[in-house]
């Protein structure tokens, strides 16, 4: 365990989390993976190196394909400057290596450098100053509480919405390095740890309690009021026929129910006839997908050839409600009434 001082309290947590570590970051799946970059570096398991102005890797069986078949994984890939990696440009290391059958990258590079890319990936640039302080300290709380939590796995996160969006340098702009500079090292804490600082796009007017939706306890965490409605068009909807919802729920379903209210008004279950197969709001979102099935503020109503859903937000629901953010920043709010207003039982600690 290590300790760190900050502001006269003993901030202990059980890895090293200093603002200038490195971060494991798993890069999105794919068939293969092209890779280019100025003076590319290959160095295999073995220690051998060879240069590259470009490379293709993929799996052939438990090798990688030719002609690198003779290079032993695990890789560990370097440039001079950044990495461009199938669709995204990204800066520090890449290794390749194969986990459960599969070969997977992983980029690892400073913290700092991914609260950048990920502030831009997750909140639109064009979001106030404030705005985007109160997203780059949620964003390095959340990836430093993830990497306590998988300490010892090869990646600290995944790089889409199942933990923080992070599509490399093209999201880096001078905004959100200016965002995170301005708050280097700030991290919400409870009891001497970094928060879960769950985020998302947009509410319905009140944020949700994580107990409904994550179950457990979250004290740091509760439901407040939100001002996103005055700042974004909140309302969704999503039509689905009956074999569209057939072949995503795997049987048979000629009728669809809300059941149930939570006590902020949302549905606990939505259930599906014939068979009464019930799911959550979030366990439906999964099923049909977040992007079709936007938030759990939902309603349903079928005729012969299917279902419309709709509602209203964007998200889980549970934390900083971005949009909200930036209702609060146009009204004057800094970054630290942004996240004292989300998290309430939190404190903001510098490493």
């Amino acid at each position: 365990m290590r300790a760190f001082v900050c502001f006269g309290v003993l901030l202990s947590i059980t890895a090293r989390a200093s603002a200038d570590q490195e971060m494991a970051i798993e890069v999105p799946a794919a068939p293969h993976y092209a890779l280019s970059g100025k003076k590319l570096v290959i160095e295999d398991a073995a220690g051998v190196e060879t240069s590259h102005a470009s490379v293709t890797l993929a799996l052939c069986g438990d090798r990688l394909c030719p002609p690198y078949d003779g290079l032993l994984l695990p890789l560990k890939i370097r440039a001079t400057g950044p990495i461009r990696i199938n669709d995204r440009r990204l800066l520090g290391a890449l290794w390749a290596i194969v986990q459960d059958d599969a070969l997977v990258v992983i980029n690892r590079l400073p913290l700092e450098d991914y609260l950048a890319a990920t502030v831009g990936s997750e909140m639109p640039r064009s979001f106030p100053p404030e705005a985007l302080k109160a997203q780059a300290v949620a964003a390095r709380t959340y990836a430093l509480s993830r990497k306590i939590t998988r300490e010892g796995a090869v990646a600290h996160l995944r790089s889409s919405t199942l933990d923080q969006v992070y599509g490399g340098l093209v999201n880096s702009t001078e905004e959100t390095r200016a965002a995170v500079q301005a708050t280097a090292g700030e991290v919400l804490v409870y009891e001497r740890t970094p928060i879960e600082a769950f985020f998302f796009s947009s509410c319905s007017g009140t944020t949700r309690d994580p107990g409904l939706v994550f179950g457990g306890a979250y004290p740091y965490i509760k439901s407040v009021e939100c001002a996103c409605g005055a700042d974004k068009p909140l309302a969704w909807s999503a039509r689905l026929s009956f074999t569209e919802l057939e072949r995503k729920l795997g049987g048979k379903v000629s009728g669809v129910a809300l059941e149930g209210e939570a006590s902020d008004g949302r549905p606990r279950a939505i259930v599906f006839s014939p068979r009464d197969k019930r799911f959550s709001p979030e366990e439906l979102r999964k099923k049909l997908g977040y992007t079709v099935i936007k938030s759990a503020d939902l309603h349903v109503a079928c005729d012969e050839k299917g279902c419309t859903f709709s509602g209203a937000g964007y998200g889980h629901g549970v934390g900083m409600c971005q949009h909200g953010a930036r209702a609060m920043a146009t009204a004057g709010k800094n970054y630290k009434e942004i996240l004292e207003h989300y998290y309430p039982g939190a404190q903001l600690k510098k490493l």
